[in-house]
């Protein structure tokens, strides 16, 4: 009964410790909710432009400082609307992701193919739609499984297309809650995507986006940075393992 205790004690332990955590970060300074720098890109209820890519940059330091450190597994990341616009309809909405070195975006143009070089597709929605929700409530998206952060910078690349949707594709434009970051975004808006194959650090084609970024919230659980080679075991168990018996486990590390 004891050894049972023991057990379901340190069970327990491990999810209080493992348990996830929700952060925002929103370095810089806020300025007036707007469309221009994403995620998703809608400047009216009938706008032709119907496509949009974004990529971000978020350094060590911010990260650090929102509490994400090197082996945190983020599982769920959030934009926050300043009004109840939605779509009318499904829209193609993908998230990649991918550890980095880089420290800023400071060349004038980048092509999706570089930045998506080395991405992990971490969500993927053929019929996405985007519901009222507006701040203070963000709206999350749960990737398709755990990104373990390692360290360094980490870039998150948005691909929107809502073609697909015949008539006004929303009720309005999305207002999204944004400040200002120097050198952190490159992104265009498009009316088919083929013609999003370079991004703009200053424009997405139609307006400013010069150091602009949306607030993102992650959602995270720790995890332990991978460093040293695994010491190998053996795991013993003794053959009295039928019903209602004991039975006791070695490990010989």
């Amino acid at each position: 009964m004891k050894k049972l205790l023991l057990l379901l004690w340190m069970f327990f332990i491990g999810i209080m410790v493992h348990a996830q955590s929700v952060v925002q970060i929103t370095s810089g300074t806020a300025g007036a909710p707007a469309y221009n720098a994403g995620p998703i890109y809608r400047s009216s209820a009938s706008s032709a432009y119907d496509v949009g890519r974004y990529s971000y940059l978020y350094t060590q330091s911010e990260l650090a400082a929102a509490g994400i450190n090197n082996g945190d597994i983020i599982t769920d990341l959030g934009w926050v609307k300043n009004n109840n616009a939605t779509t009318t309809g499904g829209g193609i909405f993908r998230i990649y992701m991918k550890n980095s070195t880089a420290i800023s975006y400071a060349n004038a143009t980048e092509t999706w193919a570089n930045l998506n070089a080395g991405t992990t597709m971490v969500y993927q929605n053929l019929s996405q739609t985007i519901p009222a929700t507006q701040a203070p409530n963000y709206i999350v998206f749960t990737l398709s499984s755990g990104f373990v952060y390692t360290g360094g910078s980490l870039e998150v690349s948005i691909e929107w297309d809502i073609n697909q949707v015949t008539g006004n594709p929303s009720t309005a434009a999305f207002d999204w809650l944004w400040s200002t970051v120097a050198n952190s975004i490159y992104g265009t808006g498009q009316t088919a995507l083929s013609g999003a194959g370079t991004l703009s650090s200053t424009t997405n084609s139609i307006s400013t986006i010069d150091d602009r970024r949306p607030f993102l919230q992650i959602s995270y659980t720790p995890g332990i940075p991978c460093s040293g080679t695994p010491t190998a075991g053996t795991a013993a168990v003794t053959a009295r393992n039928c019903a209602k018996r004991a039975f006791n486990i070695v490990c010989n590390r």
